[in-house]
């Protein structure tokens, strides 16, 4: 569209390329909360794990079977503290790509009036 010798853009075509960069944005969003979701997942079940190999340990140790899974069992307790601190951090990370996601739901919104 020219107006007076000045170009300027159809805004259907700017309306259309902002919503674009939205979707795109929108889908990394999701993407990155996929990502937190799968590492969740994992150490969540390696937690699990742990925590099993942990009760064998002292159960074993209480049954007199050796002072060394006493250390094993510390040794992955301490690995679970380490576990819990990481999936409350990406407890943190997954709400606040939410939010964003949210947000950008809410710009596009805007947008399409």
């Amino acid at each position: 569209m020219s107006i007076a010798g000045i170009q300027t853009r159809n805004p259907e075509r700017d309306r259309n390329t902002d919503l674009a960069r939205l979707e795109r944005l929108t889908a990394l969003l999701r993407l990155l909360q996929a990502e937190v979701e799968s590492e969740s997942a994992g150490l969540r079940r390696r937690y699990k794990e742990a925590q099993d190999a942990a009760a064998f340990a002292l159960d074993a140790f209480e049954n007199g079977d050796g002072e060394e899974l006493s250390a094993t069992a510390d040794q992955l307790g301490e690995r679970m503290r380490r576990y819990q601190h990481r999936v409350s951090a990406l407890g943190t990370q997954k709400t606040f790509l939410q939010e964003l996601e949210e947000k950008a739901a809410q710009f596009r919104a805007g947008l399409q009036i």
